[in-house]
């Protein structure tokens, strides 16, 4: 190989190095991703929870799909009452799981029932809704 070729060959897998580097460590992560575009998102959306019993329990959260957001939409139980948060992670944009917290499995972020960062790397709390409760029916507001 002469010099110049390896000089390259050298040059190029160093700056890729770099990159992978920057990729396993997280840095150059957006801190703020692209926000979903909510401007078609309206109405009410009704949760019967006859199909979600689990949440009559306080400290209890379902993943719900087939809401106006495209993406699961989750409730939560609390001793504060219900909750309605957007799956969508403030950090990269990943959907978070339900569960006894809500976890981003992209990133690792935390966030509690009531959908505000225990532990980062998110920063933003996630988007919450209006949520009322008529006897077992709940209704979503998206306003």
């Amino acid at each position: 190989m002469n010099k110049q070729n390896r000089r390259h060959f050298l040059v190029t897998a160093s700056r890729l190095g770099v990159v992978g580097l920057f990729t396993l460590t997280g840095i150059g992560c957006s801190e703020d991703p692209v926000s979903p575009d909510y401007s078609g998102v309206s109405g009410t959306f009704d949760i019967d929870l006859a199909d979600y019993p689990a949440l009559e329990q306080e400290d209890t959260s379902a993943s719900i799909g087939g809401s106006q957001l495209g993406r699961p939409l989750i409730v939560t139980h609390t001793s504060s009452g219900f909750h309605a948060l957007d799956s969508f992670c403030t950090h990269q944009g990943c959907t978070v799981h339900a569960g006894a917290t809500l976890d981003c499995p992209c990133h690792g972020s935390h966030f509690s029932l009531t959908g505000d960062v225990t532990h980062g790397p998110a920063t933003k709390d996630l988007r919450s809704f209006p949520i009322t409760r008529d006897g077992d029916i709940l209704t979503v507001n998206f306003e």
